[in-house]
This record gives structure tokens, sequence and C-alpha cells, in this order.
């Protein structure tokens, strides 16, 4: 959402790549025992804070992807099926150029394969 106002605010044109219906059905598919398990670990939520904020500033994503496993929404629904249709609705725009594009952190992975496997050139700038 910051994103989206700091475009908003520069005048720049948006595009979602992805309907609130879509958006809706990929998490009514999230697994009930993945919600209740996350639920249940409340007590480490505190401690696992610190150690997610510390490798997200320091732009370590692997450590990230890993430390995430267990979230509710490291499942099929929310990846999978919506990272290949991220791609594909985002593909035109990268082909006319001078475009950027924001993605969940957690898609990041699979969607710079594809857009490596594509043939684009993919780079990582942490400041």
């Amino acid at each position: 959402m910051e994103a989206f106002e700091v475009a908003r605010g520069m005048l720049k044109r948006t595009h979602s790549l992805e309907t609130m219906e879509e958006q809706l059905a990929a998490l009514d598919g999230i697994p009930d025992e993945r919600i209740i398990d996350y639920v249940n670990r409340f007590d480490d939520w505190k401690s696992y804070k610190k150690i997610f904020l510390d490798d997200f500033l320091e732009g370590r994503l692997e450590k990230l992807m890993s430390r995430t496993n267990r979230f509710p929404t490291r499942c099929e629904s929310i990846f999978g099926r919506r990272d290949q249709r991220f791609f594909e609705r985002a593909r035109p725009f990268y082909e006319k150029g001078a475009v950027a594009g924001f993605f969940g952190l957690s898609h990041i992975p699979a969607i710079r394969k594809m857009l490596t496997d594509a043939g684009y050139d993919v780079t990582q700038e942490v400041t």
C-alpha cells in the first residue's frame, strides 16, 4: 500500500495484478489447521518479530523465507497459482520497459525465477 500511495502522489499510473475476488478466494483456500497452528504459537510471536525484522531490514530474503514456513499463508492457494498469475499479468508491462513491480515479500523468489527464466535481468538493491 505504501508503494501505491507514493506512486499516486507522483501521479504515476498503477495497475493491480489481481482482483479483490481473486484475493479473497486465495484466502479462503488457507487450510484451517495452518491457521490454528499459527494462533497456538502466539507466545513465539514477539521473539519471532525481532528476528524477522532484522532479516527484512538486512535484505536476507532466503532467511526470511525459511522462517515463514509455518505461516498460515505459506500454502498453494496463496503462492503457486497467484505467483504465476502475477507474473503473467505483469509481463506485458515489463516488456514495455521503464516499470517497477511491487510484490509481497514471499512472492519474490518464485516471481524472480520466472523473470530470470524468461530472460529478464533481476537484481536486489539493499539501501
